[in-house]
């Protein structure tokens, strides 16, 4: 007779009757009945019409449906359906046997539900590109079948759950682009058949644990870039030989290198850039024979580029700008014969530039920005079929290589060198040419003007800073953005077209610095898109068209140092962008009155209209607008979005400082200014100028004003003030010392009395700032005062103590019987005439001291 095992047969009973529901509930109906009952709770659900309870009998034909042997839902296939709504209504427990689940591409919020870890068959899960947040759950790590998951490009947070090192089948993993957070789980250890592991694009932190490269060894591709990954590269990650794709970019990474990086020798791409990686470049980098892609860019890398990089024969992009990289480049960059991107710009690399470079014959972009590099360019450069060429800021010299201008050639950078001769007009031949930047140099001779011509795709020239001479071109192509041909000698005058045409798209005109005269035309209306227009230091003459008006997008106006005669234009207080305004040195008259609106120069913060002959009084709503200027919390800036415009022009203004002109650049978030110097302006200064909070240079000098000396202790980032050569009187104000940013101060020649305050910066002034006024006394004036004319001190009534108050009630009971002792003594007299004369003038002394 067969003895039982009680309990054993009684727990295998229990395990009978615990999965006997999953078999007897689940069915090909009651698998279609939870789909359509989760579909009912989408949006945009029509892809999934077959999806119906009347169609139970064609499960297996349903949208995105594959069925097993058995009829029961094996995979599932929805991706890129453009459906919308959560998950929380999916029932993962009604499909035993689902291997394969793909809702990727799609609209799905919400978070991943828990029950999903019910699912325990699935090999494979994507639920990549979609809107679920929230963290992942837990149970994911009870599907232990898993091969591929992956949920990037999501919005999930929180950290990596140490459960997912339970799906030890995994092979792929993908989290890139959300928001988790914290540092690898040490349960990854576990994931010893991993061969691609893409984590990039999250929050993760912590260390690459040598603990983990050690189990790894299978990983073909390893992406955690654009993560806060710290501490230093470990030498171990040279045992993972089977990687052919390693991206460890955009970390906090530090410390050299590894040479072990020279035993990933099926490596294909290698990324390292943006990190704080230190030391030379590993000789054994040029281990890496199968190498096609080599970017180290934005490090602090130093030493000599290491010419084992010639062994790099696939290599196709080479990328190390933005590092500290000295010594020449290596002949040995001649044998990279696949070579098509090679950027080596912001170095500290001299010499010249190799002859052997002449042997890449595929390259299509050389950047060599930012260097030490000298000599002239030889046929080794310039034979190449380049499209982009960069080699600003270095020493380069000789001429332009005609060769240069061939169709394909869209970019060509050479500014800031020492080329000299002319432009060759072979130039002209490069009709693909996107931008021109020949700014900073010594070319001469004109300007060829078949550059005009090359309308179909030019639109960035900048030739400042040279010695051209001769006529402007007609730079009139409809895609002309920027046009900077600053600081020459040409002459003529501006080319009608470039106001007229309709359909240009020119922001940035600049032609300060050169010989042009005539008037300027008149713009087009409504279809002006000028963010920049500055022609000082010219010849023009005539008046301002006051179509600019229909320039509402300008920030930028400068028409300094010209022959310019008109009235102020008022109309441009109601330009809604404009920040400087130049009108500084032409023939400008009249008062500057205009019609009153409700927010006059809304955004400007440097306006000079000195050396004119404006007259009249300052009207108080000319400054009462100027927001920037009052408020010294605000971000200031010039509002631009186009990226060609920031990358490609810097504006720049010039400002008087201490009587001499100064170019500012950078006056994107610096400056604020007012200067109305050497003009015919009186009266009294506005008190309300004393509220710009933000201003930093006052120059009201020269003028004709009266009065005291306006209140500015509100003006706590001044630095420079300029009131000389007026007629103001009165005393200066003791508050002025708490000005802590004043650098230069000008007061000279005025009417200016009493006693020179002390303290704070004024410690710092020469008599220079106040000579011319003869009633002024004390430091650092040879003058000195008497005992009526110094300054009274303020009075604090803070913390005042017993005793204090004591001296203090002492003083009003003295003067209160002195005072009805000599009322009496004046009435008694018959005299209080003369008493009265008396205390008005004590009065009068005591205002002027204070005022």
């Amino acid at each position: 007779m067969a003895i039982f095992n009680k309990p054993l047969v009684l727990v295998l009973f229990l395990v009978f009757i615990s999965i006997l529901p999953l078999y007897i509930t689940s069915s090909p109906t009651t698998e279609g009945e939870a789909l359509v009952k989760w579909k009912d709770t989408l949006f945009n659900s029509s892809s999934l019409h077959s999806w119906s309870l009347n169609n139970l009998s064609n499960l297996c034909n349903w949208t995105g449906i594959t069925c097993n042997p058995a009829g029961m839902v094996s995979e599932l296939d929805i991706s890129g359906q453009r459906l919308s709504g959560t998950l929380a209504h999916v029932n993962f427990s009604s499909f035993p046997s689902l291997t394969y689940l793909n809702m990727s591409d799609n609209y799905l919020s919400g978070s991943i539900p828990v029950d999903i870890g019910n699912a325990t068959q699935l090999q494979y899960l994507d639920l990549n590109n979609n809107n679920l947040h929230g963290n992942i759950p837990s149970s994911i790590g009870q599907l232990t079948e898993l091969q591929q998951l992956d949920l990037s490009f999501n919005y999930l947070n929180s950290s990596i759950p140490p459960e997912l090192g339970l799906c030890t089948k995994l092979s792929v993993l993908s989290l890139y682009n959300n928001f988790l957070t914290g540092p690898l789980p040490y349960s990854f250890s576990n994931l010893t058949r991993i061969s691609r592991l893409y984590l990039g694009g999250n929050n993760l932190s912590g260390e690459l644990s040598p603990h983990l490269l050690n189990k790894w060894t299978e990983l073909t591709s390893l992406d955690i870039s654009y993560n806060t990954l710290s501490g230093n590269i470990p030498s171990e990650i040279g045992m993972l030989t089977n990687l052919t794709f390693l991206d460890l970019s955009k970390n906090h990474l530090k410390g050299t290198i590894p040479r072990e990086i020279g035993k990933l020798n099926k490596l294909q791409g290698l990324f390292l850039l943006g990190n704080h990686l230190e030391g030379s470049i590993p000789a054994t980098i040029g281990d890496l024979a199968k190498l096609e892609i080599l970017y180290l860019e934005f490090n602090n890398l130093s030493g000599t580029i290491p010419p084992e990089i010639g062994n790099l024969t696939l290599l196709y992009s080479l990328h190390l700008y933005n590092n500290q990289l000295n010594g020449t480049i290596p002949p040995e960059i001649g044998r990279l014969i696949n070579l098509t991107y090679l950027d080596l710009s912001n170095n500290q690399l001299n010499g010249i530039i190799p002859p052997e470079i002449g042997n890449l014959t595929l390259l299509l972009s050389l950047l060599l920005d930012n260097n030490q590099l000298t000599g002239e360019l030889h046929d080794s450069v310039y034979h190449l079929t380049i499209l982009k060429l960069g080699l600003s800021s270095n020493r380069f010299s000789g001429s332009i290589p005609p060769d240069f201008g061939r169709p394909n050639l869209f970019y060509m950078a050479l500014a800031r060198n020492n080329f000299s001769g002319e432009i060759p007009p072979t130039l002209c031949k490069a009709t693909s040419l996107w931008i021109l930047d020949l700014s900073s140099n010594e070319l001469n001779g004109s300007i060829p003007s078949c550059l005009g011509n090359l309308s179909s795709n030019l639109q960035i020239v900048k030739l400042s800073k040279n010695q051209f001479k001769g006529t402007l071109p007609t730079f009139c192509t409809t895609n002309i953005v920027i046009l900077d041909l600053s600081s020459n000698m040409l002459g003529g005058s501006l080319p009608h077209c470039l106001f007229t045409n309709t359909s240009i798209n020119l922001n940035i005109l600049d032609l300060h610095d050169n010989q042009l005269q005539g008037t300027i035309p008149q713009i087009t209306a409504n279809s002006c898109k000028l963010t920049t227009f500055n022609i000082n230091n010219n010849h023009f003459q005539g008046s301002i068209p006051s179509a600019l008006a229909n320039c509402k997008q300008l920030q930028i106006l400068d028409f300094g140092n010209n022959k310019m005669k008109d009235s102020f234009p008022s109309w441009m207080v109601a330009l809604p962008e404009l920040q400087i305004l130049v009108l500084r040195s032409n023939r400008f008259q009249g008062n500057l009155k205009f019609k009153k609106m409700e927010h006059p120069f809304s955004k400007l913060r440097i306006m000079d209209l000195s050396h004119n002959q404006f007259n009249g009084n300052l009207p108080i709503n000319f400054f009462d607008n100027f927001k920037l200027m009052g408020n010294s919390d605000q971000n200031i800036g010039l509002n631009t979005t186009d990226r060609r415009q920031r990358s490609y022009y810097e504006a720049s203004v010039s400002l008087i400082i201490k009587g001499m002109e100064f170019e500012v650049k950078r006056i994107l978030n610096i400056y604020t200014s007012i200067d109305l110097s050497s003009n015919k302006f009186d009266g009294r200064v506005p008190q309300i100028i004393g509220e710009l909070k933000s201003l930093r240079l006052l120059n009201l000098s020269h003028n004709s004003f009266t009065g005291h000396i306006p209140s500015l202790k509100n003006m706590s980032t001044l630095e420079s003030l300029d009131l000389s050569s007026n007629q103001l009187a009165g005393n200066i104000s003791w508050q002025l010392t708490g000005l802590t940013f004043l650098s230069t101060l000008n007061l000279s020649e005025n009417h200016l009395s009493g006693a020179i305050p002390h303290g704070g910066q004024f410690d710092t002034f020469s008599n220079d700032s106040f000579l011319g006024n003869l009633d002024l006394c004390g430091g650092p004036l040879t003058k000195q005062c008497k005992d009526d004319e110094l300054p009274a001190e303020e009075v604090d009534t803070v913390g005042v103590g017993w005793f204090d108050w004591q001296m203090i009630l002492i003083g009003y009971g003295s003067g209160l019987v002195c005072g009805l002792s000599t009322g009496y003594l004046v009435f008694t007299t018959f005299k209080p005439l003369r008493f009265v004369i008396f205390i008005e003038r004590v009065q009068q002394k005591l205002v002027d001291r204070y005022n």
